[in-house]
């Protein structure tokens, strides 16, 4: 009864009433239980205090609860307590009526009860959503009302204020908890009730325009009656309570730091502004600064949520951004560096082998100075030439003539790649390739004769789909060492074969325009390639050398040379038998009757002059058989 009376006498408590949930049948109702009715009298007024749970954590509160007939909660309740108390209900409804609050008149005459107050903040809460100008007039006049009125100090203006955005308001706030539990100060019941005229006395007890919160609490108990998990809940199981959350959400209210997320589209603009920029600069940024630069991104960044959070009551997104993105960014960017680096060093290996050979470009992939001595190798040469290239530049444009010569060579490389040769040199319309071992192998001149023959079939190709534009092709091989390395001076070095083998095979390439032949070898290529059918032509002294080669003519693998030319080669060395006798009668006769069933065959029409020639003018023994440049036969 006692209770009853100081309540009666106060005219400014608020009773919280609990939220039940009963279910009917397969429906969950909630249900409002206020306290003793004799309590709920004579309070000012009556609220519940429901919280919303996100993930079993706490960390909002309702401002305007729907769950119940769309009640006012508890903090809302405090603060518009607060207004009336400090501010007066008359003035209150003058201040609505000059914002244009339209109805004013319907308001109670005096906040008598519970149920007044509890259809006036009704009202506002309606009009004040539903009437977007009201907010703005509200404050309008709020910033015109007379200074000088002893009720309108600063903190009863802020009151105002809160009240109003909080009516013009969302349902819902995020709680801007101001620490661990206990930071909000609290009394224990029975320090405040024995001391405090010990506390007024001392002035550590001022309770004078304040809102006291009352309810159980586990800072003043080691029972904790209603704990809520939060972010600020202590692993020691220490959660803030009930009645302290109740204040931190008015005392939000009141000085207007509700926590103010941003919205869905707001924060993935965030997210995505902030992970392109990082991704940009590293990306950009040299590998050895994008980590102090990102660091600095990153601290900078969490700088400005701090600074959001603390001043603005902006709560902008911080996990994603510094904890994934940034590290994301990083790998990112470290990882398309490197693979732009490794296309620009694909590209270069690429673009390079277009210059120089194979082993050149790897001694570049492999940081090895390409300068180095020149290499001494065994291998086969192969010197290719165009006949009547010089008479074909003339007739055609150079674009023309240009684009027909990559063509070729490049049939003529992948002929030379494809049997695990290198195409060292290209000169005009002459083309240098090698195949090189440290010790002989057979197999290595029979890779080099499956090339030439590949060439000549690429080159016929060719030639028939460029009948006006043919490239008829000549090859000469020759095996021996030879040095293959830089050649030049001046800061300017070319990869070349340097040697008598790559000179000679020059030479033999020539042979084939005086023989009418198309691939001339020498014996050092040809004599252990017992699966071919190779035709003996002559002895040959190329012009400044002593030694005298036996040459051959590379006809193809037997197994695919026809019958037809086998014949001939019979032929033709039977012939030579009869030649090297110097019966050149008869050897005429020979090789007369070879071109009757050959007759474009080259080396039987360089002989028969030759028969011709010694029946008239016999040759200096052993010099019948041996072609040297520069002799004429007629």
């Amino acid at each position: 009864r006692e209770f009853v009376q100081e309540i009666r006498r106060a005219e400014r408590v608020i009773l919280v009433q609990q939220v039940q949930r009963d279910q009917v049948g397969e429906v969950m109702l909630n249900r409002v239980i206020s306290p003793a009715p004799d309590l709920a009298a004579e309070a000012l007024g009556l609220a519940p205090f429901p919280l919303p749970k996100v993930r079993n954590r706490f960390g909002q509160f309702w401002a305007f609860y729907s769950g119940v007939s769309y009640s006012s909660t508890l903090p809302v309740v405090a603060l518009q307590s607060y207004v009336l108390e400090t501010f007066g209900y008359e003035n209150f409804v003058d201040l609505l009526k000059e914002s244009g609050f339209k109805r004013a008149e319907k308001l109670p005459p005096a906040m008598t009860n519970s149920n007044d107050l509890r259809v006036m903040m009704g009202m506002l809460r309606a009009d004040f959503k539903l009437v977007p100008r009201l907010f703005s007039d509200f404050t309008s006049r709020l910033q015109q009302y007379d200074r000088n009125q002893s009720a309108l100090t600063p903190a009863v203006r802020q009151a105002l204020l809160a009240l109003a955005k909080t009516y013009y308001g969302e349902d819902i706030y995020y709680l801007n908890f101001y620490g661990p539990p206990g930071s909000v100060t609290t009394i224990p019941y029975g320090t405040f009730w024995h001391s405090i005229e010990t506390q007024r006395e001392n002035g550590l007890l001022d309770l004078n325009g304040k809102v006291i919160f009352i309810g159980g609490s586990s800072q003043t108990s080691n029972i904790q009656a209603d704990g809520f998990l939060t972010v600020f809940s202590s692993k020691d199981g220490a959660d803030i309570d009930g009645v302290e959350i109740a204040a931190t959400a008015f005392a939000n209210l009141l000085e207007q730091r509700t926590l103010r997320p941003v919205g869905t589209i707001a924060n993935l603009g965030i997210v995505l502004i902030f992970g392109g920029l990082v991704g940009f600069l590293t990306q950009r940024i040299p590998g050895v600064m994008a980590v102090p630069v990102s660091l600095a991104i990153g601290a900078s960044y969490f700088g400005l949520v701090l600074f959001l959070f603390a001043k603005q009551q902006v709560w902008i997104p911080v996990v994603v951004p510094v904890a994934i993105q940034l590290p994301v960014a990083l790998f990112c960017g470290y990882l398309l560096q490197y693979l732009s680096a490794r296309k620009a060093r694909e590209k270069y290996r690429q673009t390079i082998r277009f210059y120089v050979p194979e082993r050149v470009a790897q001694r570049f992939d492999d940081g090895r100075n390409p300068a180095k001595s020149p290499d001494l190798d065994y291998g086969v040469c192969m010197s290719t030439d165009v006949y009547g290239y010089t008479t074909l530049a003339e007739t055609i444009p150079d674009s023309e003539l240009a684009t027909l010569t990559n063509e070729y060579f490049g049939l003529l490389g992948d002929c030379v790649e494809y049997q695990d040769g290198e195409m060292l040199e290209i000169r005009g319309d002459g083309m240098n390739c090698v195949w090189t071992v440290s010790q002989l192998d057979r197999h290595l001149s029979e890779r080099a004769c499956f090339a030439a023959r590949d060439i000549l079939d690429a080159v016929a190709g060719f030639n028939q789909q460029h009948s006006k534009r043919q490239f008829p092709t000549r090859i000469g091989l020759h095996a021996g060492q030879m040095a293959l390395g830089n050649v030049g001076g001046g800061g300017h070095l070319a990869y070349s074969i340097v040697g008598d083998t790559i000179n000679t095979a020059s030479r033999i390439q020539e042979l084939n325009k005086t023989l009418q032949t198309q691939v001339l070898a020498s014996d050092a290529v040809v004599h252990d390639l017992d699966d071919w059918v190779i035709r003996q032509i002559c002895s040959f002294q190329p012009k400044g050398k002593t030694e005298v080669l036996s040459i051959s003519e590379v006809i193809g693998p037997r197994r695919k040379v026809a019958v037809s030319e086998i014949r001939l080669c019979e032929m033709f060395a039977e012939a030579m038998l009869v030649f090297e006798t110097s019966d050149w009668s008869k050897a005429e006769d020979s090789f007369e009757a070879i071109l009757s069933s050959f007759p474009s065959d080259g080396p039987t029409a360089f002989y028969l002059k030759r028969c011709r020639q010694y029946r008239v003018s016999p040759p200096a023994a052993g010099n019948a058989t041996t072609i040297r440049p520069g002799t004429k036969y007629r």
